[in-house]
């Protein structure tokens, strides 16, 4: 029987296992996420030997902390396990994935003089590849590369946002790239963070998902959301993290940073452009979500959605300017396997969406998805 078959390529996707609430190991998986090609989708999954409080749902029990890590890695189906926890149970090795180290995911050699990754491809080939696009020749429109400054106070938030280097490949990406990329840098804070977010600028993060396109899943509108966090709060980082590893467009809200107005536009702007009408009824329209997080409470994101101003675009829109919102929260009463992913639910549930393209060389001509994420 003829037939055609599709190949497509994909990076390898390691899933980043750290002990609950340890903001320190969150920080050093997000450093080894934006230090290989498709980190931006590694999911991050706590180690829970007991399921967390903010977990239950009113009078329904929260889920057995072995449905929901197995759950995790059942939705996000990755390739390799990185353990940063000290100790793993036992029915992680029952899953027959390998099983291996931070520093052995960055490669034995991983020195001042070696950067080559033992697992995939690394941050270095992925600029060298933005060179040869943006910066080997003059472009029409060019694009910016940023390596944000973070602050002390909510490293973790910012970190997640933007991403971070370790310090050693961050001093070799300064030695190689500094001059032909002209990499800025710039404190990262609600006065500049729409200006870094824009889709013409490149950070540690973004440069992660470097000639990725998504495909599957579902369309504008049904599964972008607005995340309203507490940015101090270990739990909801790593919950945004991953509701963004999915593939979803996603964007943070800070309940620190509601009241900015670099933030508070941009949740508008995205809110409009994530408006989609119905093909076949224009009357009806797909819009993204607003979603709280644990540590969050509906009254606080109430108070920020009836603040907000976005207009219709149109005459046969409805005439509220609170027409585009839909308001959820995460939801924890669930048993078995899914529990894992209800974590990122909103309304519907969530299959991360598959990412493929061409392995990024300083010969490939790939197409470049390039996201204001």
């Amino acid at each position: 029987m003829l037939g055609t078959a599709n190949i497509k390529v994909r990076p390898l996707k390691l899933a980043l296992l750290v002990e609950p609430n340890s903001a320190l190991q969150v920080r050093q998986a997000i450093c080894l996420a934006c230090s290989l090609w498709g980190g931006m989708f590694f999911p991050i999954i706590p180690m829970y030997r007991r399921m967390p409080a903010s977990w239950r749902d009113g009078p329904i029990r929260a889920p057995r902390a072995k449905d929901v890590v197995l759950g995790y890695i059942d939705a996000f189906d990755p390739d390799v396990l990185v353990q940063f926890a000290a100790e793993l149970p036992s029915y992680i090795s029952d899953t027959r994935l390998k099983i291996i180290k931070p520093q052995d995911a960055l490669g034995k050699h991983f020195s001042d003089t070696d950067f080559e990754p033992s697992f995939g491809i690394g941050a270095l080939d992925l600029l060298h590849d933005i060179y040869n696009e943006y910066f080997k020749y003059a472009s029409k429109y060019p694009a910016k590369v940023v390596i944000p400054t973070l602050p002390r106070q909510l490293g973790l938030f910012w970190a997640s946002v933007f991403g971070e280097y370790d310090p050693r490949l961050l001093s070799e990406i300064n030695a190689k790239f500094l001059e032909p990329l002209e990499i800025e840098r710039t404190t990262a804070n609600p006065e500049t963070y729409l200006s870094l977010t824009e889709p013409g600028v490149f950070f540690p993060r973004r440069i992660t998902s470097w000639g990725l396109s998504r495909h599957g899943g579902l369309g504008f509108g049904t599964h972008s959301c607005v995340y309203f966090m507490d940015a101090s709060s270990t739990e909801d980082v790593v919950d945004f993290w991953n509701l963004r590893a999915t593939g979803r467009s996603v964007i943070p809200l800070p309940k620190q940073f509601a009241l900015a107005e670099p933030f508070k536009t941009s949740v508008e702007q995205f809110l409009i452009k994530e408006r989609r009408a119905w093909r076949n009824d224009p009357k009806h329209f797909d819009v993204a979500s607003i979603v709280r997080s644990r540590q969050s409470t509906m009254d606080e994101m109430t108070a920020f959605a009836k603040a907000l101003n976005v207009a219709a675009t149109s005459g046969s829109e409805p005439t509220s300017r609170y027409f585009g919102l839909s308001i959820g929260t995460l939801e924890s009463g669930m048993s078995g396997q899914e529990a894992g992913m209800e974590v990122l639910r909103t309304f519907t549930a969530m299959k991360p969406l598959s990412t493929s393209v061409a392995p990024p060389t300083s010969r490939c001509a790939s197409s470049h998805c390039f996201q204001n994420l």
